[in-house]
């Protein structure tokens, strides 16, 4: 990605996406059909995350990923803050639209670029390696069971986007392939031996926040409470496993 942003030219206006091969596997979009939901969208940014048990599933993408790393929050808050941010990233609450894993995202260039600038900021501190932070950044976390290979400025970079959605104060048109999503949730699930949650569930809780977030009515937030308590499985993180994401 820093490669293709720094060597690459592009007028504001034009889209842009810079995913990993997995993009198919994970999304189960092909290009063209990506080409497609972009140019019905005209959306500043179109998001394609993976994995939207975790989107349902979690206050936020900042919280989900101390569930799955823990360090991960005060990391991405500490960076938020350096980098003029200044978000108050454990009291987010976050649907489908303000959430995207993966950097799987289409955007106008003008949002790349300043995206760009921000995550500059965070790789030169990572390259000084004079602050706590950048010892934070540097330190390896565990992620698909290795230990050793995955640095912590990963995950708060792969946030980055969400943090810029917040901070601008502008949704994602969020594009799901909710099908082909609801199918590997559940191979995953039986593969494990356990019975996933019921993906009707997932979506009620998504938007039971987003209406939380649209309205400030807590009337939302106790039914999206309610149903979350309802379902242990939401609790222990029974999502797809790791090997998927």
């Amino acid at each position: 990605m820093r490669t293709i942003l720094q060597n690459q030219s592009f007028a504001d206006s034009d889209y842009l996406g810079i995913f990993s091969p997995r993009f198919r596997a994970k999304t189960g979009f092909p290009g063209a059909k990506v080409h497609d939901l972009v140019a019905q969208s005209g959306t500043e940014v179109v998001g394609f995350s993976p994995l939207f048990p975790e989107i349902a599933r979690h206050q936020n993408i900042f919280l989900q990923g101390e569930f799955r790393q823990p360090g991960v929050l005060g990391a991405c808050q500490d960076a938020s803050e350096t980098i003029g941010l200044g978000l108050d990233l454990k009291n987010l609450w976050a649907d489908q639209t303000r959430s995207i894993f993966s950097n799987y995202f289409v955007a106008r260039y003008g949002f790349w670029r300043e995206w760009f600038e921000l995550s500059e900021q965070i790789f030169a501190i990572c390259e000084r390696g004079d602050t706590p932070l950048a010892a934070r950044l540097t330190a390896f976390v565990q992620h698909r069971d290795v230990k050793d290979r995955y640095q912590m400025k990963i995950f708060v970079v792969e946030r980055l986007v969400n943090a810029m959605l917040e901070a601008r104060n502008i949704n994602a048109d969020a594009r799901f392939n909710f099908p082909f999503q609801r199918d590997l949730y559940n191979e995953s699930g039986a593969r494990r031996g356990k019975t996933p949650v019921d993906y009707g569930v997932l979506l009620l809780l998504d938007a039971l926040k987003g209406q939380y977030v649209k309205t400030r009515q807590h009337g939302f937030l106790n039914l999206y409470r309610h149903h979350h308590s309802k379902n242990r499985a939401l609790s222990l993180g029974a999502a797809q496993s790791d090997a998927a994401r």
